[in-house]
């Protein structure tokens, strides 16, 4: 298959934004405030996204075969992912 159906569940940004999402979840909350300003905003987002584990982002990437498998495999039905 050389383009996978446009979908996000074959999309590994999705889970990147998540993981950046649960970690700025996180950084919000160990701070016990939030952020104020756009400065501020920017500043803990571009801290969070520094912080990001480059494994586990190649590791989303590496597994998209696996999920398109799977998916071809079932014909289209849903899988595990």
């Amino acid at each position: 298959m050389d383009w996978p159906s446009y979908s996000p569940d074959f999309n590994p940004i999705e889970n990147v934004w998540l993981l950046l999402k649960t970690n700025y979840r996180k950084a919000v909350w160990e701070r016990r405030r939030i952020p104020h300003g756009e400065k501020e905003l920017i500043g803990l987002a571009q801290n969070v996204l520094e912080a990001l584990l480059w494994e586990r982002i190649y590791g989303f990437i590496d597994s998209m075969s696996r999920s398109v498998a799977d998916c071809l495999e079932r014909g289209g039905a849903p899988t595990r992912w």
